[in-house]
């Protein structure tokens, strides 16, 4: 008797569990994230806003890719009810690119970024950027040139990164500097254009809580690349109005020391710089022979040049306060018992910081053209 009750239970629970309750939904089906767009709602700065584009399969589909916008409490609210909404488990390990807007930015980065990391299957090597605006914008327009935007978000990283006018960085390497004292983050900075795409229009560095401090240009960020040895074996082209109309050089190698000194309780910092440099090619007016004098002048003129842009670009960093260099992890490291007084930051803005750049001229192969 007892041996029938058991199976007549066994069974009701059996077939109870192919039974799908008729208000239930199920998740069914996979949507592969490729590029997210992360912000703050404007009216209530606790709610995250999430945007997402992932690419549609189906032959009935209007677009090649589907824009998503959802709001929740926090990353994982923000997720939750993005599944909730679109009836879809949300697969986040392909993500290629993560915007950020400018509510997020405003509010700074410090606390989204583990979060972010922390996410299930969160691809940590996406890359990230900053719009001055909200990420659906952004992740909304529709370029001729890739209608795949985590494809053309990528292109177009990449490609300034060639052109030596971005510093790439990725989620996790954006949070490493965020969350080590003494260093800042920065990302690239993207525009819409009136042609309906985007560009990379500068550098956007930030300051101790992941917020906005300043962006700079395309010059600037050459010269940041050049001091942390983001930027070696790339070709810059120049001018010497003094020696030569157009110059081209590589930059083949870059080696930075940094020397710290207390005076009157704060740090006296020097940053010693040596650039070796080959040139290609030199335009020029009515000279027929480069004599070994032409480099003497040349490793001269960049030289001096160098240290007095590298020396306003610093100060420029001081005046927003912010550190990409990472300037206060080196004080942290040589001296410590003053970086514990915990007045680095407020003392930074105003320290002494000296900049000496050396150029070391490499003649090579030069293609001389005769203007």
């Amino acid at each position: 008797m007892k041996k029938v009750i058991v199976s007549v239970l066994v069974s009701v629970i059996i077939l109870a569990g192919c039974q799908i309750a008729p208000n239930t939904n199920v998740i069914d089906e996979l949507a592969i994230v490729l590029a997210l767009g992360v912000d703050k709602d404007e009216d209530d700065p606790s709610v995250t806003v999430i945007t997402t584009s992932n690419p549609t399969f189906s032959q009935a589909a209007e677009t090649d890719n589907k824009v998503t916008v959802v709001k929740g409490y926090g990353v994982r609210g923000a997720f939750k009810n993005w599944q909730y909404q679109r009836q879809k488990e949300l697969a986040l390990g392909k993500v290629g690119v993560v915007v950020f807007g400018s509510n997020q930015i405003e509010a700074g980065l410090a606390t989204i970024i583990p979060d972010l990391r922390q996410t299930p299957d969160m691809n940590v090597t996406a890359k990230v950027i900053y719009y001055d605006g909200e990420p659906s914008e952004l992740l909304q327009l529709t370029p001729a040139e890739e209608a795949r935007k985590s494809i053309f978000l990528n292109n177009l990283i990449e490609q300034a990164e060639l052109m030596n006018i971005t510093m790439p960085i990725n989620l996790c390497e954006l949070g490493g500097r965020i969350l080590t004292t003494g260093k800042d983050g920065f990302l690239p900075y993207v525009e819409k254009t009136e042609a309906g795409s985007a560009k990379i229009a500068g550098l956007a560095l930030l300051d101790e809580t992941g917020s906005l401090a300043t962006i700079i240009n395309d010059s600037e960020t050459l010269l940041l690349s050049l001091l942390m040895k983001y930027q070696d074996y790339t070709t810059i082209s120049t001018k010497i109005p003094e020696i030569a109309d157009i110059i081209v050089f590589q930059v083949k190698g870059t080696k930075n020391r940094y020397y710290v000194e207390i005076k009157n309780g704060k740090p006296v910092i020097e940053i010693r710089s040596e650039i070796v440099i080959e040139i290609s090619e030199v335009s020029q007016r009515d000279v027929e022979i480069m004599e070994e004098e032409f480099f003497e002048d040349v490793k001269k003129h960049l030289s001096a040049d160098l240290t007095k842009t590298t020396t306003e670009l610093v100060q420029k960093f001081q005046k927003y306060n912010t550190d990409p260099i990472g300037l206060g992890e080196i004080v942290r490291v040589r001296e410590n018992d003053y970086y514990k007084k915990g007045t680095w930051r407020d003392d930074y803005p105003n320290i002494d910081i000296r900049s000496n750049v050396n150029v070391k001229v490499i003649r090579g192969n030069v293609f001389r053209k005769n203007l």
